[in-house]
């Protein structure tokens, strides 16, 4: 199974996480009076990328709808990523995870399903019934409702104890590779270190992380491949 990342959007200029809290903390200090520019600007320094957007959100919810839609417009797919949808193409039946909310996959892979993560039930019954399919953990953009970006969002999602179980038990039961995600997320670390220490007798994994650098946090595993940037 295949965790894909913004590090594969970005092969067609959509911006990652780092970049985007830039653009929408700009937008913010430019156009909204009552911006906590002060502790937004603080977020943006420690990297708590969440918490600035939750007070951006709270401050005026249609602009960071309107950052984030305008961000995430249709992008012109580069030979890169036309030669990543190919190798995906090469591996039958496909299954892949993604937290990205652009929809780059479900347009270039027209003959995989796409399964919300409200429906993620579904995409473990695919994955058994060897079916090929594309489930969205962190919404699309075209539901901006369902995207997960601020600390409530997060909140949100690791409330939903469907989620979080069919998650785990997908997790638990596959052989995963991490293409340009990278592992930030604290919950999907403790899902998989609770596998390991349940599944250290019977083995789990090996999982495989493709990152330009070391990671302190991998669970035991989780094998690091290194991708020279």
């Amino acid at each position: 199974l295949f965790w894909v990342g913004a590090g594969t959007s970005s092969w067609c200029a959509y911006p990652r996480w780092q970049e985007l809290a830039e653009r929408v903390h700009s937008q913010y200090v430019r156009y909204e009076s009552n911006y906590d520019s002060k502790n937004g600007l603080r977020y943006l320094k420690e990297n708590k990328y969440p918490e600035l957007f939750e007070i951006c959100k709270t401050q005026s919810v249609d602009r960071f709808y309107s950052c984030i839609t305008n961000a995430f417009s249709l992008m012109e797919v580069t030979p890169v990523f036309r030669r990543f949808i190919a190798s995906l193409h090469d591996i039958n039946p496909t299954f892949l995870l993604t937290t990205n909310i652009d929809e780059l996959l479900e347009k270039e892979l027209p003959g995989v399903a796409t399964v919300s993560r409200h429906d993620i039930q579904r995409a473990e019954q695919m994955l058994r019934a060897d079916q090929s399919f594309v489930c969205k953990l962190h919404g699309s953009i075209s539901d901006v409702q369902t995207m997960v970006f601020t600390s409530s969002d997060y909140a949100n999602l690791l409330a939903d104890i469907n989620y979080k179980t069919y998650l785990e038990r997908i997790l638990a039961t596959t052989t995963v590779i991490f293409i340009g995600y990278g592992l930030q997320d604290d919950y999907v670390l403790s899902m998989m270190s609770r596998n390991w220490d349940i599944g250290r007798l019977f083995g789990d994994g090996p999982h495989f992380a493709i990152l330009p650098h070391d990671h302190s946090t991998l669970p035991p595993s989780v094998r690091l491949i290194h991708n020279e940037p």
